[in-house]
């Protein structure tokens, strides 16, 4: 089970690199005439995010799922369903400023225990009221 989590936190650093572009505000209008050299509408804000991830305080195994074959330690049986909701800071330490959450529902979906399908949101309130979000449905292997 805790390589399922694993998992998410791999999912979350590939997210990572997407994250510049993340924070995307438009402009307040839209201009019709093409512009050369201008990047109408788009800024770009650069943030390095840490996950807060605490066992049975922010994640919760519902469903204990049934060992399939060749169960190894790195496997969550299949069927078992976690859910979590973790804190997102600027810094790593989890006392300072949050400034969004990860909430996610994960399945073991391989009888090895191997594969997790994973339902992943990421809220960010970074600064200036400025709201985004990622949803992100994938396969995480814990290899």
């Amino acid at each position: 089970m805790a390589n399922n989590i694993s998992s998410l936190h791999i999912l979350f650093l590939i997210l990572l690199t997407f994250l510049p572009t993340i924070a995307i505000s438009s402009s307040s209008h839209h201009n019709h005439h093409h512009h050369h050299g201008n990047k109408h509408g788009l800024k770009y804000k650069h943030y390095t995010l840490y996950q807060h991830d605490i066992f049975n305080q922010t994640d919760f195994i519902i469903v204990t799922g049934v060992t399939g074959t060749n169960f190894t330690q790195v496997a969550a049986p299949f069927g078992t369903i976690t859910i979590l909701k973790d804190d997102l800071t600027l810094t790593p330490d989890p006392s300072s400023k949050v400034v969004g959450d990860c909430e996610a529902l994960i399945v073991a979906s391989s009888f090895d225990g191997l594969d997790g399908l994973s339902i992943v949101r990421f809220a960010l309130d970074l600064e200036d009221g400025v709201k985004s979000t990622i949803s992100v449905l994938g396969v995480v292997n814990t290899l």
